[in-house]
């Protein structure tokens, strides 16, 4: 996808529902009873989750990051490693990366703006 377009996009996950939202180009596309949340490996609660429940996961800090490393052995080679890099001083995401087999980078996420609430409304990307 164009990074153009990705520019200025929040995503916002409400109970079942999921919304995106792009206010460069000013539209909107809402899915209803969107149960695919926890399963994407785009999601952080999806990573989240994962993490905890891996045994194949590695905790590493250094000075300013946590890094989060998930590894997954299945049946899909082209997701073979998440790494989410967590900023200590501020607690938030920094970025997110998926490798595949080869460790070839075939996904990075740069967030940078995110907020979670303790609301039933999650603000889960906000990419400016």
């Amino acid at each position: 996808m164009n990074q153009k377009l990705l520019n200025g996009t929040t995503i916002k996950f409400d109970e079942k529902k999921l919304e995106v939202y792009n206010t460069k180009i000013n539209a909107s596309k809402i899915y209803e009873n969107y149960n695919y949340i926890l399963s994407n490996h785009l999601s952080l609660l999806s990573f989240i989750n994962d993490f905890k429940n891996s045994e194949d996961a590695k905790y590493i800090e250094n000075e300013n990051e946590a890094i989060m490393e998930l590894s997954r052995k299945n049946e899909n080679r082209y997701i073979a490693k998440e790494i989410l890099k967590i900023d200590k001083h501020t607690g938030t995401p920094k970025s997110l990366e998926i490798q595949d087999n080869t460790q070839k980078l075939l996904v990075y996420i740069l967030y940078s703006e995110i907020k979670i609430n303790d609301e039933p409304e999650e603000i889960l990307a906000n990419n400016i």
